[in-house]
């Protein structure tokens, strides 16, 4: 435990890590007040349709990061922004949708709320991703963090005044947080210049429209996860949607932030051969991990009392999963490869729509989907850029040649 330690300070993660740690410590002591305030009651599943509106659109910020990373290696941050926000607006569009027929919120004005944040939340994961990559680290690093230092006083301040309807002064709090760090960083200097004029191309716009194929994947299996867990009983989708964004915050310290960290220094160096190692040290170890937890979930899963606490269990057993976002960063930063992010896209896809045909039968319960979402679709995608890997480090070996 020393070496590993050693090893993170050594690398400049350690800092990060525990600035993280905290931030996501703060952040579970927010969601503990809110159930403390709420109970897992259909107040706090009300609130939780809104936070799941936002949640939904806010899956493509993968999409988003992943191709203003892909995007910036040639094009202006103004050009990058033409590029993706229209899109994303789109797609907010529809989540927000998608979710209000499935769930039928109390308020529209507070689901036009929860739509409008999680736009905002691509403007702000943009502006991060490209002051990330210039160098500025800290400052968006402790920006992306800000959300926990501002909610646990809203919260705890909601609590105290013991208000008739909280549910609504909670969900505006979530919603003015993007407004808050999209100012911030705009006071951030880049640490270069990323101004490269290029003419826009169909490639360069299909880049985000193919990572943005994985969102709507997202988006398919979330609502089909949260009607599930709506329709299973009275607090199954707070705690389903509690458990969600604190996985979420775990990846957040464990991947994430190694994954800002390093984004400067990987545009700059030739990483793949190092993707490939990591990727066949990943494998075994996935494979156990995916037996377990599917045993787990034939046993337990069904049993009544017993399924949200083991879909808990099993999402906590995909922590491992993580690995395989790191790689996939890794490559995308190194090379631009169509081929691939479709290929990954079409999966997340792929396995929503076949899991959402599934739930129409009623044979699926929460820990199964889990199951097969966040541990045996990334195994598949795993073996995916393994097998795209090969062709992209042989082309970049002849480049070198």
């Amino acid at each position: 435990m020393g070496a590993l330690f050693a090893r993170l300070r050594g690398s400049g993660h350690m800092g990060p890590l525990l600035a993280s740690a905290a931030g996501v410590a703060l952040g579970l002591i927010r969601e503990v007040l809110i159930i403390g305030q709420l109970g897992l009651t259909a107040a706090n599943d009300q609130l939780q349709i809104y936070l799941t509106t936002i949640y939904v659109i806010s899956l493509l910020n993968e999409a988003v990061r992943l191709g203003s990373i892909n995007l910036l290696q040639k094009r202006s941050l103004g050009k990058t922004s033409l590029s993706i926000l229209p899109l994303g607006l789109i797609y907010a569009l529809v989540a927000s949708g998608f979710v209000y027929v499935l769930m039928r919120p109390a308020s529209d004005l507070l689901m036009l709320g929860a739509m409008v944040s999680g736009w905002l939340n691509m403007v702000m994961i943009l502006l991060v991703t490209q002051r990330q990559r210039s160098g500025r680290f800290w400052a968006a690093h402790l920006i992306n963090l800000l959300p926990n230092l501002v909610l646990l006083p809203g919260v705890i301040a909601v609590w105290m005044l013991k208000l008739a309807e909280p549910v609504p002064v909670l969900a505006s709090l979530y919603f003015l947080l993007p407004v808050i760090q999209i100012a911030l960083l705009l006071s951030v200097k880049p640490g270069e210049t990323t101004e490269t004029p290029v003419a826009e191309t169909t490639t360069d716009r299909g880049v985000f429209v193919a990572h943005g194929v994985g969102a709507l994947g997202g988006l398919l299996f979330q609502g089909v996860l949260r009607s599930t867990g709506l329709s299973t009983g009275e607090g199954v989708l707070a705690l389903l949607s509690i458990s969600i964004r604190m996985y979420d915050s775990i990846r957040f310290i464990l991947v994430d932030t190694i994954i800002g960290r390093q984004l400067a220094s990987w545009k700059q160096a030739n990483n793949l051969d190092q993707a490939q190692r990591w990727i066949g040290k990943m494998i075994v170890p996935q494979l156990i991990v995916a037996g377990l937890a599917l045993v787990a979930t034939l046993l337990f899963g069904h049993q009544e009392g017993l399924r949200a606490w083991t879909a808990l269990g099993v999402l906590v057993a995909s922590v491992g999963a993580f690995g395989v976002r790191m790689v996939y960063y890794m490559v995308n930063t190194q090379a631009v490869s169509l081929k691939l992010v479709w290929q990954y896209g079409l999966q997340d896809l792929g396995v929503a729509a076949i899991l959402g045909l599934a739930s129409l039968t009623g044979a699926l319960w929460p820990a199964m989907l889990i199951w097969v979402w966040y541990i045996a679709k990334p195994i598949a995608q795993l073996m995916t850029v393994r097998k795209n890997l090969v062709g992209l480090v042989s082309g970049t070996q002849e480049a070198r040649a």
